[in-house]
């Protein structure tokens, strides 16, 4: 079984799902196949998630910025 990612389209009154040949040759599929439909919308991830959480830090904004300065500048 393919999880599928796809989003729902307009067809008269009501929405449709494609799914994509590659799928549809896969699993064998045919026109009055019978499948089944989980619904879950996609969640977006926050940004602990993509980024991880940061440990706390006791540095102000201008320490860590002066900090930054001197590893990147170090002649400066």
């Amino acid at each position: 079984m393919d999880r599928l990612h796809s989003h729902l389209r307009r067809w008269g009154n009501s929405l449709g799902l494609v799914i994509p040949s590659p799928v549809i040759q896969k699993e064998g599929l045919e026109e009055g196949s019978p499948v089944v439909i989980t619904i879950q919308p996609e969640e977006q991830p926050t940004a602990a998630a993509v980024f991880g959480i940061l440990p706390p830090t006791k540095k102000t904004t201008t320490e860590m910025l002066a900090e930054a300065d001197r590893e990147l500048w170090p002649d400066g």
